[in-house]
């Protein structure tokens, strides 16, 4: 199928290779990615899609290369922010431009769970308790009954020595998630 506005067609074929992905034909959406960027070289949707293939190939200076220029072409989304927040963490291992990144990531409404989430884990792994005591702050604003929120919450509490809350926090997880390996992980 072809539509007559280049556009249109980018956004159609990237749709297809979405759905090839699901599927687990990653060949068929790498050529549906192909015909979306030659019909439409500047779609960002396209991009980070090819830039995912990429990274899940193990190409990940090449996923982060697109990732970039996907950004640098168009106003970019919280999706593109968020992945140059993962490429640079795991790629460059550039801790602070990753964590801009993701900063960058959460202003998108669509993100700020996931982005909020990959922040606070990394100010974790620094040992920077205070900065993530405040992403957390944010992530309760938005999300303030969300799952992940509690798991952080008792993840950060656990971090600044606060055991009775993060006793407390674990039993409401587990209450909800019994099954869950990260909740039984956390609960000891």
């Amino acid at each position: 199928m072809s539509l007559k506005d280049s556009k249109a067609q980018g956004e159609m074929m990237t749709a297809v290779a979405a759905a090839y992905i699901k599927l687990g034909q990653p060949k068929l959406a790498e050529a549906s990615i192909a015909a979306a960027l030659l019909a439409d070289p500047a779609n960002q949707w396209a991009m980070l899609t090819r830039a995912g293939l990429l990274a899940a190939k193990g190409d990940l200076n090449e996923a982060l290369a697109l990732t970039e220029r996907a950004i640098d072409r168009s106003r970019p989304s919280g999706e593109a922010y968020l992945l140059r927040g993962h490429l640079l963490l795991f790629v460059k291992h550039d801790e602070a431009n990753a964590l801009l990144a993701y900063r960058k990531a959460a202003e998108d409404p669509a993100q700020t769970l996931a982005a909020r989430t990959a922040a606070i884990q990394l100010l974790l792994k620094q040992r920077k308790l205070i900065e993530a005591q405040s992403e957390l702050t944010l992530l309760k604003k938005t999300h303030p009954q969300h799952g992940q929120t509690a798991y952080l919450d008792a993840l950060v509490s656990y971090d600044a020595k606060d055991f009775s809350r993060t006793e407390a926090l674990i039993d409401q997880l587990l209450r909800v998630s019994a099954d869950n390996p990260q909740m039984l992980t956390l609960g000891g």
